[in-house]
């Protein structure tokens, strides 16, 4: 379900959606797709999730990617490459992102003026799906 128009535009195209699970009749988490570019591409990536905790261990956040995946060749011409990144401890985001097929490409140090640095995160590990392998 489409909910971006919940959230303030602050100049990033970004398109946010609830993650929902009509046979749970709930509403699972939420997935985003961000169309980044430059020193933020590393940091946040193309794509962001969240499942919330009981509904954890599901695989629900990679049913959600593949989703959005495929909603976002269909909005952006051209689009061949995703990048994805995920704390470098957060071992179910790295799970979630290597079944989606994405190659690991580096880790990278927060700066610290970054508001991530400032909200506590210290390192990315950035991975990127290349779309031309999996159409």
């Amino acid at each position: 379900m489409d909910v971006s128009h919940e959230f303030e535009d602050d100049g990033i195209e970004t398109y946010v959606y609830d993650i929902v699970v009509p046979s749970l009749e709930r509403t699972v988490g939420r997935c985003e797709y961000r169309v980044e570019s430059g020193q933020d591409l590393r940091y946040y990536g193309n794509i962001g999730y969240v499942i919330y905790v009981p509904y954890r261990g599901h695989h629900f956040a990679y049913k959600a990617c593949l989703a959005l995946i495929a909603l976002m060749k269909g909005k952006i011409k051209g689009l061949q490459e995703i990048v994805i990144t995920c704390n470098p401890e957060n071992i179910a985001s790295k799970k979630t992102i290597q079944k989606l097929g994405c190659d690991y490409i580096e880790t990278v140090d927060i700066d610290p003026r970054h508001e991530l640095f400032r909200m506590g995160d210290v390192q990315k590990e950035v991975y990127v799906l290349n779309l031309s392998d999996n159409t």
